[in-house]
């Protein structure tokens, strides 16, 4: 489970269920979509961000590899670092 926390760290709401092992999560410098890197299934998903809530999972890219964390540069790029020493960059179109 995905969990969101709030600014007090006092109270964890779940966000979304079905994932494995979370490796990584990076916001694009507008705010309006983060980016979530799930290792076993070796994809990264995207969510719209409204309002600060996740919404809208879906398939950002299939990496071929098992992502192993996770950035997004000023200008957009998403950045994985794979498991077994790959690093891949994508940029959303």
């Amino acid at each position: 489970v995905l969990y969101r926390f709030g600014a007090t760290l006092d109270a964890a709401e779940p966000i979304e269920t079905g994932v494995t092992v979370s490796n990584g999560i990076g916001f694009a410098p507008d705010g309006t979509l983060a980016y979530y890197a799930d290792t076993p299934t070796g994809r990264i998903d995207v969510f719209d961000n409204v309002d600060d809530r996740l919404v809208e999972r879906r398939p950002f890219v299939e990496t071929g590899a098992n992502p192993d964390g996770l950035c997004v540069d000023a200008e957009g790029g998403v950045w994985v670092a794979c498991y077994v020493g790959a690093l891949m960059g994508f940029q959303d179109a």
